[in-house]
């Protein structure tokens, strides 16, 4: 009952929340000086950037890897603009700052101090049927609709270089990343 809306919809969101927050659980029998790092899967911190984040967690709440996003494969980059900033969803905090405040408190509220392109968040890398069935299972499923996962459709969006809900991706070649 948690988990349904007062339309009858269930909250994706919610269950995501709490899926991240429960992930403290197993933590238990580690330090509460150890480093957790929290992203989801296709978000990649670059381990070039692990001794800084182990410095810098010393004097710091937290520390956030800004990653480039990248479509369906190395040769395509979201856009780098103000109304699409670089992804920082990657946060690095200590073990007690987060049975403090949250792996989500972590993931979305720390504060936004961190290192641009020391992460990469590497979307939809994936053919066009599991596309459509990533948008229809995971916490955005509400944009899940038959336009959006009409598999001709998403094969047109990865040949053109523009991501599944029509925002400007950049085709940049292959990257060195």
């Amino acid at each position: 009952d948690k988990y349904w809306l007062p339309d009858g919809t269930l909250d994706y969101h919610g269950i995501e929340i709490d899926q991240r927050n429960d992930l403290i659980t197993p933590l238990d029998k580690f330090d509460e000086n150890d480093i957790v790092i929290v992203s989801d899967l296709d978000e990649v911190p670059n381990i070039e950037f692990i001794p800084r984040l182990k410095e810098d967690l010393e004097h710091s709440i937290c520390a956030r890897l800004n990653a480039d996003t990248f479509y369906y494969n190395l040769s395509i980059r979201q856009i780098l603009e103000p109304k699409f900033p670089p992804w920082n969803c990657v946060c690095a905090v200590k073990l007690k700052t987060a049975r403090t405040h949250t792996l989500q408190w972590a993931r979305r509220e720390a504060p936004d101090i961190g290192y641009w392109r020391s992460a990469w968040h590497l979307t939809y890398f994936m053919s066009p049927e599991l596309i459509k069935l990533k948008m229809e299972s995971f916490s955005h499923c509400g944009d899940a609709n038959e336009y959006y996962t009409n598999q001709e459709r998403i094969k047109k969006m990865i040949d053109s270089g523009m991501d599944v809900y029509e925002r400007p991706i950049d085709k940049i070649g292959r990257a060195h990343v």
